[in-house]
């Protein structure tokens, strides 16, 4: 998996691993993301910040023997993506696990970053006789439609 990274620009995986729940943790093209996967369900987050809150939580026991406890601050990021480990591509290795995981990603961000609507999807909704809901171009969804 190492190798097939290293060839990946723009690619950076500073974490990944763990059983029940699987995690990764990286970069893509200057977005962070988050993945995991837990009893077959996984998520992909995108472009992590601290949340405005911060929650107790356990820290171990300290020199005295007492419960610790340190302030943690949420990090939440867009869910661009979230299936079952039975989703196409999802694959069993690390190798292809982090295929799937940075084909997602590339893909949502192409799509967010689509510039194919406007005169284009003007013509194809007269061509239609109705409205545009999906660039054919990269997917993205236009919502309730371009018509003009």
């Amino acid at each position: 998996m190492q190798e097939w990274l290293a060839a990946q620009p723009g690619v950076v995986v500073s974490r990944h691993g763990g059983v029940y729940p699987e995690q990764w943790e990286g970069s893509v093209d200057g977005h962070g993301f988050y993945f995991r996967e837990r009893w077959g369900d996984w998520y992909l987050e995108l472009d992590k910040r601290p949340a405005a809150q911060s929650r107790c939580g356990g820290a171990g026991v300290d020199d005295t023997g007492s419960a610790a406890a340190e302030d943690i601050e949420h990090a939440g990021g867009e869910v661009i993506a979230q299936g079952s480990v039975f989703a196409a591509g999802y694959g069993d290795t690390l190798t292809q696990r982090a295929r799937f995981i940075l084909g997602t990603i590339r893909v949502h961000l192409a799509r967010r970053t689509c510039s194919h609507h406007g005169v284009e999807m003007a013509a194809l909704h007269a061509v239609l006789g109705e409205q545009v809901r999906w660039c054919p171009s990269c997917g993205a969804h236009l919502g309730e439609g371009v018509t003009a």
